[in-house]
This record gives C-alpha cells, sequence and structure tokens, in this order.
C-alpha cells in the first residue's frame, strides 16, 4: 500500500512510487508472486471533487507516471477502480455527471488507450525483470 499524504502530494514527491515496486519485487522473489498495490490519498476525504479534478493529486500522479508508468497495471482495479482514477489523473478528463458520491467521466478515448498501452508494457518489463512469471496474458 502507499499511502500518499498531502505533504508529498503538494510537493509532487512521488519518491513512495520507488519504495512500492521494491516491495512487488521483493514479494515475486520471496514466493512468485505479487498482490496488486493500494494508492490511497491521505487527507482528501472531505473533498468533494473527484481525485482527478484535484490539481495537486493530478500533479502528483504525473510525477509518479513519468518515474514508473508501470505503476498503473500493478494497481488494485477492484478498490475504487484505482488504476482507472490513476489514469484520469493523467488524461483530459471531464465530470459529465454527479451524483451522491458516484461520478461519470468523459475522456478522450485515445489519450486513454495510450496510457493503458504504456501502462501495461511498462508492467511487463518490470514484471519479467522481476522474474515475476504469473498471469502470462500480462507478459504477452
Amino acid at each position: 500500500m502507499l499511502a500518499v499524504d498531502e505533504y508529498h502530494i503538494a510537493n509532487a514527491d512521488a519518491t513512495g512510487v520507488d519504495e512500492l515496486l521494491v516491495s512487488v519485487a521483493t514479494q515475486i522473489r520471496q514466493g512468485g508472486s505479487f498482490r496488486p498495490c493500494i494508492l490511497n490519498f491521505v487527507g482528501y476525504d472531505d473533498d468533494p471533487r473527484a481525485i482527478c479534478e484535484i490539481p495537486e493529486i493530478r500533479r502528483w500522479c504525473e510525477k509518479a507516471w513519468n518515474k514508473a508508468p508501470a505503476l498503473v497495471s500493478l494497481l488494485d482495479e477492484k478498490i475504487s477502480g484505482l488504476s482507472r482514477m490513476f489514469i484520469f489523473c493523467l488524461v483530459h478528463v471531464n465530470v459529465a455527471q454527479r451524483r451522491n458520491t458516484v461520478s461519470q467521466f468523459t475522456v478522450p478515448p485515445g489519450e486513454y488507450a495510450e496510457i493503458v498501452r504504456k501502462a501495461a508494457c511498462s508492467a511487463a518489463d518490470f514484471l519479467k525483470s522481476r522474474g515475476y512469471s504469473g498471469n502470462r496474458e500480462l507478459l504477452d
């Protein structure tokens, strides 16, 4: 789990990403597999905006993306659509509709697809270099 606090967000300090990647590599080395990562932005629970609408978080995600595009593919999508929200922070996103805590987003398909492609290739390279032989579909 990577908990990113307001200090790291305000300073676009993505050093925690390195630690997370080391943790994944260690899991692979020790057990041959890894658990999908959890990313948590601490201090924004009361903010009514979607994560991708907060400029400081968008800036932090861009820094993390530039450091390690593989991160997107390593995030646990089952938890609040983490990888999708991360990608929304990288593209031109529009909050199309908001109902209570559920929002609908529109994004340019080409931008989204390019991020997904680059993230998948980066993750496959990262995992192969760490000796991961689990899900062959991810690596092929």
